[in-house]
């Protein structure tokens, strides 16, 4: 980045130029923030979490703990602690 700029600067530098430039730089920074993305392998972590048990009640991840009672458990012997 050249000395002296802010990032105000530089937004406004950017909203300044032509509709056709902005978008050229945009599809350029978003093809270089997914190859990023992809060589930390978010998109690994994103399918593990969507098959983590979820808890409706309480909005979030929870542990499952198998019922001791499992045969007469009325949750099917999962249960969020």
């Amino acid at each position: 980045m050249a000395a002296g700029f802010n990032n105000c600067q530089i937004t406004e530098a950017i909203q300044n130029l032509p509709p056709e430039l902005r978008e050229t730089i945009y599809k350029h920074f978003l093809a270089i923030k997914l190859k990023e993305r992809e060589a930390l392998g978010w998109n690994l972590v994103h399918d593990e979490l969507l098959i983590q048990p979820f808890c409706p009640e309480r909005q979030l991840l929870v542990h499952i703990l198998v019922c001791v009672a499992y045969m007469h458990c009325c949750c099917g012997g999962c249960c969020y602690p």
